[in-house]
């Protein structure tokens, strides 16, 4: 599998015309969308785990602190798509993540369990 930067070469050194090199980039630009599209789901089912590992071991009220251990997961588990997703779009995940977890442990003694004794 070529990366992007071999890619990206092979078009500036080909003798294509302008338009051809358009077409391109954006199939590129496409394709990288559409794979963040379908990774999109996975990351927010991830999200909801650090969300409830968070609220697990650090309590109510620390909302920021939550925040910044959920980021930190978040680049450790998915370190290349880190970059390129800005933190008002991973802000508003989280915020999704919350909501489902919070239906999950109105919903589900277990979990509500799990979080408040740690078990």
């Amino acid at each position: 599998m070529l990366y992007q930067k071999e890619v990206i070469s092979v078009v500036e050194s080909s003798g294509m015309d302008w338009w051809a090199k358009i077409l391109i980039y954006i199939g590129l630009f496409l394709i990288c969308g559409f794979m963040l599209y379908l990774k999109e789901r996975s990351i927010k089912r991830c999200l909801v785990w650090a969300c409830t590992e968070a609220e697990r071991i650090l309590g109510t009220k620390t909302g920021k602190l939550k925040l910044k251990m959920v980021y930190d997961t978040f680049v450790e588990k998915c370190p290349v798509i880190s970059v390129f997703i800005p933190f008002a779009i991973f802000s508003r995940w989280v915020d999704t993540a919350l909501e489902e977890m919070k239906m999950m442990i109105e919903n589900n003694c277990y979990i509500r369990g799990y979080i408040e004794k740690g078990e």
